[in-house]
């Protein structure tokens, strides 16, 4: 598994390149996906430019601390980049969210978990991941 980390961020943010690797593989593991040859893409953003993002591709005018774009992966391609989760750590902070657990929450997404349409579904992938394991 391979992380694109791409930190367009000037302040402090509690995630690392590292870490996001830590965390994709353990939820890999837990949800049983193979990680061989996937790609994802992180970035940290200022709050300004996740709600410019938020407000283009959601239609929403507001800053939100997490986002994922999952990506259809190209049929006999060697790499699978299965998408990007964005990350806004000043709004993070402002929720009192880790931006690891909202790199998780966008994982879930990219995976194809949507908590808003199989809420049951989500807790069944949220309660395999654990984030007491996680952490």
């Amino acid at each position: 598994m391979k992380i694109d980390f791409i930190k367009k961020y000037k302040g402090i943010c509690d995630i690392t390149k590292d870490d996001a690797n830590i965390l994709a593989n353990k939820v890999f593991k837990n949800l049983q996906c193979n990680t061989e040859n996937i790609t994802i893409e992180l970035l940290l953003v200022e709050k300004n430019k996740i709600r410019e993002i938020n407000e283009k591709f959601r239609k929403v005018k507001r800053e939100t601390d997490v986002l994922s774009f999952p990506q259809k992966t190209v049929e006999n391609s060697p790499e699978k980049n299965i998408g990007s989760v964005i990350i806004s750590p000043e709004v993070a902070k402002e929720t009192n969210q880790r931006c690891g657990d909202l790199f998780v929450h966008g994982l879930l997404h990219l995976l194809g978990y949507d908590h808003e349409k199989d809420k049951s579904r989500w807790e069944n992938a949220e309660e395999r991941v654990s984030k007491n394991e996680l952490q």
